[in-house]
């Protein structure tokens, strides 16, 4: 079989070439945004016997209107004096504002309010020195959700707003509790998934320089790899369609990292092949054919093991990890069939 694909790779280069890059076009197009569709509440990633899940049923079962998921609480603070009375009106001025955007934009699942204003709350949102009052938003998505960033951020946009045209000089304010706490560990997640891309490209780089010394055949392998990382991801955001399918942004980053490694040393080992074909003096389409059929059973030995072990994944408990595995094992699958039949520019390369 492998012989066979080598053969219509070095005969048929420039098809195979434009298949994959319509199927990235194809993919990326259909495929839904993976923050979006990506499930990270821990709620609902827990097993259904974890005594936490239970309670938070049975409450969703008792109080079905008034059970919340996340709190949004906002400190309001002056660190050298009490807060004046210009300071709560503009924190009034702030809980207005908040139901108005409650009533407008109910797609940030906002459900309820409360501030030092209120008759019966109110006492308990603010400090005894009086240097500090809370604003406390009930959301109704996790706080580990994508949703949940979404919904803090456009909340600390507006209040940031109310704030400054309110114009209270010295006047903190601190977006907390669980759902502030959440948006930053989604924030930090994102930035954590570009920066790990980033290094982990420049460091594919680097070594494929290295190894080849010559940029232009360096490129070949690692546009190979970007595609088919693209093709992977999207295909995995195309997943998220099916009912039951789901996956967790952390998900994006392992793999990321283990398409780009097993690529590289995949790309290492074929083209490895190719020129030790080229250097006993075999043609070009002849060198493509004879390194896939050698290489071929090896790639596919090798990524079938990790596919398996990564699937066995699927058993666990713990949604993140039972959707994690079969995920990057889908995506190494995608991969490991994209390098077996697409490394078709080599043959038009010198080694």
């Amino acid at each position: 079989m492998f012989r066979f694909i080598g053969r219509l790779t070095s005969y048929h280069p420039w098809a195979f070439v434009c298949g994959w890059l319509t199927i990235a076009v194809v993919v990326g197009t259909l495929a839904p945004n993976w923050d979006r569709n990506s499930q990270d509440d821990d709620i609902r990633a827990l097993p259904e016997y974890c005594p936490s899940v239970r309670g938070y049923k049975l409450l969703e079962e008792a109080f079905p209107g008034d059970v919340f998921a996340s709190n949004l609480v906002l400190a309001f603070e002056r660190a050298a004096s009490p807060l004046t009375d210009a300071d709560y009106k503009a924190i009034d001025a702030v809980r207005e504002r908040l139901e108005t955007l409650r009533h407008d934009e109910p797609a940030l699942a906002i459900q309820a309010i409360h501030a030092p204003g209120d008759p019966i709350l109110g006492k308990k949102l603010k400090s005894v020195d009086g240097n500090c009052a809370l604003v406390k938003v009930q959301l109704q998505s996790p706080y580990m959700a994508v949703q949940t960033r979404f919904t803090v951020d456009r909340i600390d946009e507006v209040v940031s707003k109310v704030l400054a045209d309110q114009s209270v000089d010295g006047l903190k304010l601190h977006p907390t509790g669980p759902a502030g706490i959440g948006r930053d560990l989604i924030r930090v997640s994102t930035n954590s998934l570009e920066n790990t891309t980033l290094a982990t490209v420049l460091l594919v780089i680097v070594i494929l320089l290295w190894v080849y010394r010559a940029p232009l055949l360096a490129m070949v392998p690692l546009l190979t790899i970007a595609i088919a990382v693209y093709v992977a991801l999207q295909s995995l955001a195309l997943l998220t369609l099916i009912p039951g399918f789901k996956l967790a942004s952390a998900s994006q980053i392992f793999a990321v990292v283990m398409l780009y490694g097993a690529g590289t040393d995949y790309c290492l080992f074929l083209v490895s092949r190719y020129r030790e074909e080229l250097a006993e003096g075999r043609p070009l389409g002849f060198s493509v054919e004879r390194s896939v059929d050698n290489v071929g059973h090896a790639l596919a030995a090798s990524a079938g093991t990790v596919i398996c072990g990564l699937g066995l994944m699927g058993t666990a408990d713990f949604a993140k990890v039972r959707s994690g595995g079969p995920a990057i094992a889908l995506s190494l699958d995608r991969k490991s069939t994209r390098l077996n039949s697409s490394h078709i520019p080599l043959s038009r390369m010198p080694s």
